[in-house]
């Protein structure tokens, strides 16, 4: 001990550094980690979310049933899906009469489909006469343009069309005391260009952003932001026919920004150029540490869940747990009448 004292004496003055770097470094750590949600009790909730196989919506999905919810899976890879609801074995059963497993479903649903999120509806009815909470989680990126089945773009079905479809569908069985509609929107939001290019762009027979999602990765954000933007209007919308229609009366819809989660800089890394694979691998140890692992990202669309409507804004946008900042174009309510009113003729 004597001989590692000496060893270490010449050192012992940069100790007070190690140590304060070290606090320093952990406190930058828990902040990009962000605030977390207070828990409630979920007994009795059925709960709907889409793209729960992975991600934050797994991690939704398994927090909501330690707590007591029914969670239906609503997924397109139904191996996967099946895979992640036998994990939920290891979830303790608690004060809960039935076990997480016994409280977990998988329904097939292909959001780029509409006739998947039909048979989606028609099976999930045949088991369920209600739902509490509906988590239109699920989001796509691509770098290469598609045109779905049904004539839309494969990114804008995924992201918008078919969550305002299902929920729609859903409508009649929402439970008629309180019904929560979560639309996991992203700050990308801000990339969006519909102030721009919204009427020539948007729907059905139109191009439907081909220039942009087949030029350079900058460009490519741009739609996606605009879908993500389209949730924050689903949100508004929803909460604007809360007023004045009475199906509507007692749904409440709420969008939010998950934050930078590692799970989300995946998505974009098959389909980048080599050059820019090779930058974020680069980059990869500092997006680590300024990203949110997974159940940190989940926290504000599990807050939505958990607390009391009376803590809540209706059509609200939230970031980090608490209501956020939105966009001009996200404020912008002649863009949102637009977008709705397109999105239901493509709909029709």
């Amino acid at each position: 001990l004597t001989k590692i004292t000496e060893l270490l004496k010449p050192y012992a003055k940069y100790i007070p550094y190690t140590l304060g770097g070290s606090l320093a470094l952990y406190l930058f750590r828990q902040y990009f980690r962000g605030r977390h949600a207070k828990q409630a009790d979920m007994d009795n909730k059925i709960v709907i979310i889409t793209g729960s196989s992975a991600g934050i919506g797994k991690i939704s999905a398994f927090e909501l049933l330690k707590n007591g919810a029914t969670v239906i899976f609503a997924c397109r890879d139904e191996n996967k899906a099946l895979k992640i609801i036998e994990k939920t074995k290891t979830i303790p059963q608690g004060k809960y009469s039935k076990s997480a497993f016994e409280r977990s479903f998988f329904i097939k649903l292909e959001l780029s489909s509409f006739q998947s999120v039909n048979n989606f509806v028609k099976q999930f009815k045949e088991k369920f006469d209600r739902v509490d909470i509906l988590m239109n989680n699920a989001g796509y990126i691509t770098m290469e343009y598609k045109i779905t089945e049904d004539g839309l773009e494969t990114m804008v079905q995924t992201n918008h069309h078919s969550h305002v479809l299902l929920t729609h569908l859903l409508l009649d069985v929402f439970n008629k005391a309180e019904t929560r509609v979560i639309n996991v929107s992203s700050i990308g939001h801000n990339f969006s260009n519909y102030h721009k290019k919204l009427k020539e762009e948007f729907g059905k027979g139109k191009d439907q952003y081909k220039e942009e999602i087949n030029s350079n990765v900058a460009n490519k954000f741009v739609p996606y932001g605009n879908t993500k933007l389209c949730n924050v209007f689903f949100s508004q919308y929803l909460s604007e026919k809360s007023q004045i229609d009475s199906k509507f009366k007692n749904v409440l819809s709420y969008s939010l920004h998950p934050g930078s989660v590692m799970s989300e800089f995946s998505r974009f890394s098959s389909d980048m150029s080599l050059i820019a694979r090779f930058l974020v691998t680069l980059s990869w140890p500092l997006l680590c540490f300024c990203s949110k692992y997974e159940i940190d990202g989940a926290q504000t669309q599990l807050r939505l869940c958990y607390d009391k409507k009376e803590n809540l804004k209706n059509g609200g946008y939230y970031d980090n747990v608490v209501e956020g900042t939105l966009s001009k174009n996200a404020q912008n309510k002649e863009i949102r009448d637009f977008v709705m009113e397109q999105t239901f003729k493509d709909l029709a």
